[in-house]
């Protein structure tokens, strides 16, 4: 691979439509990081870049260790982050596991499901919503510790602006996405980091639609669909939608499916009541992170939470 400056790149990592993701080496240090490649138009720092610093310092927000500029074969600038590396995912956790036959226990999906929200209440705590929560933007180190990247998709909370509603990964988007509000805020994180919560479990998409078209059926078919004042919130929400939204069939909630899903996990009742806050169809009445790690399904989990981050030195 070729060499930049000080970095060594040694292998590609990942790729998108924002550029690449490369493996690389400092060679004064040998310290390993990932680097970021993103094509830039003009000489201005990203929203990105902008929003890791702002990040800085948190526990479970990947962390930035540098920044340079440099030219593509076509002379065009391209912006180069360099992140700290780790080496693990939740995708890759949940694939393993399954291709393993075997499953997360209850230990687990909240030591991981803990951190995770923790990592959202920094961001939100600093009025940033992540917009593209999913498990292969959830690392997760060699010594367990939880970590959310990719915050290309990232936004500054700003209710003055108007948001496009077309982002977040199809089986992590919350409902009002698919209704086209463009006001949300970092309650849409909430839902994706719900469900990455009840995927550590089933260890499949919990809200599995074929396509954009049918996402939102298959959350009303397992969780029951939007009673009549939701359907006058999202109604106002997108006035050119009323008509369809009040015409939408009912759907009860399928409570046999959905434990059948937790069966075995010790404290499935619980995780099933968080998830009933967390699903929540009107937004402003969603859980925010703190709540949710003030839930019984994590009692005692603070504790035990803060012993671990003392172990790992974090």
């Amino acid at each position: 691979m070729e060499e930049k400056g000080k970095y060594h790149l040694q292998k590609v990592l990942g790729s998108g439509s924002f550029g690449y993701v490369f493996l690389a080496v400092n060679k004064q240090t040998n310290e390993i990081s990932a680097i970021k490649r993103i094509q830039k138009i003009g000489n201005q720092l990203s929203r990105e870049y902008e929003i890791l610093l702002e990040l800085k310092n948190t526990k479970h927000c990947v962390q930035l260790r540098d920044c340079f500029f440099t030219k593509n074969e076509s002379k065009r600038l391209v912006q180069n982050l360099v992140f700290e590396y780790v080496n693990n995912d939740l995708e890759r956790l949940i694939e393993k596991t399954k291709s393993q036959k075997k499953k997360l226990d209850a230990i687990q999906v909240k030591d991981i499901g803990y951190q995770l929200f923790k990592g959202l209440e920094e961001m939100h705590g600093r009025s940033i919503m992540h917009r593209d929560l999913k498990p292969e933007n959830v690392l997760l180190s060699s010594e367990g510790v939880v970590k959310i990247c990719d915050f290309g998709s990232s936004k500054f909370i700003d209710k003055s602006q108007k948001n496009t509603p077309y982002i977040v990964s199809r089986y992590y988007r919350a409902p009002e996405l698919y209704f086209c509000s463009t006001d949300y805020d970092g309650a849409i994180d909430v839902w994706a980091a719900g469900c990455i919560l009840a995927e550590l479990v089933t260890l499949a998409p919990f809200f599995k639609g074929n396509s954009d078209d049918e996402q939102p059926f298959a959350i009303f078919k397992l969780w029951g669909g939007l009673n009549d004042s939701q359907k006058k919130l999202y109604a106002s929400m997108v006035p050119n939608l009323k008509t369809s939204i009040q015409k939408m069939p009912s759907f009860p909630r399928n409570y046999s499916a959905i434990h059948e899903l937790f069966a075995g996990l010790e404290g499935a009742d619980l995780l099933v009541d968080l998830l009933e806050k967390v699903f929540d169809f009107t937004p402003e009445d969603r859980y925010t992170a703190k709540q949710v790690l003030a839930h019984p399904f994590f009692a005692g989990q603070a504790t035990r939470y803060r012993a671990f981050m003392k172990k790992v030195g974090c």
